[in-house]
């Protein structure tokens, strides 16, 4: 009975590790919301990389000026996405569904 206390205590302490650490890894990337004027003032400053993230047909029919398309199903494999910049990245899309 003391042995299972151990283990059960062990186990608790190892899983507050488990998630204290990945709090901790998950706090170095910077997330933030832009307004449309910053947007467009970055834009014309080119320090950010406008990402269109819907389907090529609605990228055709409306999007910024200036944006890429790069459909949410190929983020992952895509290579139009640089794998070092200096430039400020945003995603948009035409919101939820």
């Amino acid at each position: 009975m003391k042995s299972y206390f151990i283990v059960k205590n062990c186990l608790s302490v190892l899983t507050f590790c488990l998630f204290f650490a990945c709090s901790l890894f998950a706090s170095d990337a910077e997330y933030f919301e832009v307004t449309a004027p910053e947007i467009k003032l970055l834009m014309n400053q080119n320090k950010i990389l406008l990402i269109n993230s819907m389907s090529s047909f609605e990228y055709d029919r409306q999007h910024i000026p200036g944006s890429i398309n790069i459909p949410l199903n190929e983020m992952y494999t895509t290579k139009k996405l640089p794998e070092k910049t200096d430039m400020l990245i945003a995603f948009y899309c035409m919101g939820p569904r």
